[in-house]
């Protein structure tokens, strides 16, 4: 029996629909709809787990026994490595190394008298020290002062996109900030946080009739439908700028 089939048959038996199930874990209807058909891609494999251990805790099941045959069902869809290819693939290295045993001694050998020539014989010639007048180390440090200042005017340009989530539903989203940092977040109904970039965010949304997204100031369209998945949203200067002007 499936992990899908345990829950929902320990549901049915305490007369429980999945909506009371939602109100005591918090957690989505359409997740919880997921869950008892099997599909689990609707978020990382850790929050499903911690989905499915809520949901067993509400029905009376043992959660670490069911979490054990979910585990068990996740392995058996994953393809299993042949150990007779690893072996394979030593066994042709040892070969290899018997076979070319001498073209590899040889090839250290000649490693050795090239490292020996180069370190042997330094023909490099010590540099005199520079010195400088007052006149060219007060230009130098004037140099600095202006690249910090530019450092500066170029840090408060960082971040100057300021997103504020609310979630108004149970929401799971991945997203990375600036092509570069990645994060991933799991938030329950009525809740909300605040988010900085310097040029984009790139989301993935598990839910995305659940989130609302405030862009500086300026709330953005709705993103989709309760339950549905949606990949490569993007919110950048040009989604605030074009918000900006119909406001």
């Amino acid at each position: 029996m499936s992990v899908a089939e345990i829950l929902r048959q320990a549901r049915e038996g305490r007369n429980l629909t999945l909506k009371d199930i939602s109100k005591k874990t918090r957690i989505s209807e359409k997740f919880l709809e997921k869950i008892e058909n099997g599909v689990y891609d609707f978020a990382p494999e850790p929050y499903v787990r911690a989905f499915i251990r809520s949901y067993a805790r509400v029905v009376g099941l043992n959660p670490n026994e069911v979490i054990k045959e979910f585990e068990n069902e996740i392995a058996s869809l994953k393809p299993v490595t042949e150990k007779k290819e690893s072996a394979r693939i030593q066994f042709d290295f040892s070969s290899f190394l018997s076979e070319n045993v001498l073209w590899i001694i040889g090839a250290f050998v000649l490693i050795l008298v090239v490292v020996f020539i180069f370190v042997g014989v330094d023909k490099e010639e010590k540099k005199p020290i520079e010195k400088k007048s007052f006149e060219t180390a007060v230009e130098e440090i004037s140099k600095i002062g202006q690249v910090q200042n530019n450092i500066k005017q170029t840090t408060s340009e960082i971040d100057s996109l300021d997103l504020r989530i609310i979630s108004t539903d149970s929401v799971w989203f991945n997203v990375i900030i600036d092509s570069a940092q990645v994060k991933e977040f799991l938030m329950p109904p009525n809740s909300s946080l605040t988010l900085k970039a310097k040029n984009n965010f790139n989301f993935t949304i598990g839910n995305a009739g659940g989130i609302k997204f405030i862009l500086n100031g300026y709330e953005l369209e709705p993103v989709g439908k309760k339950g549905a998945v949606v990949r490569n949203y993007v919110i950048d200067r040009e989604k605030l700028k074009s918000t900006s002007i119909q406001r």
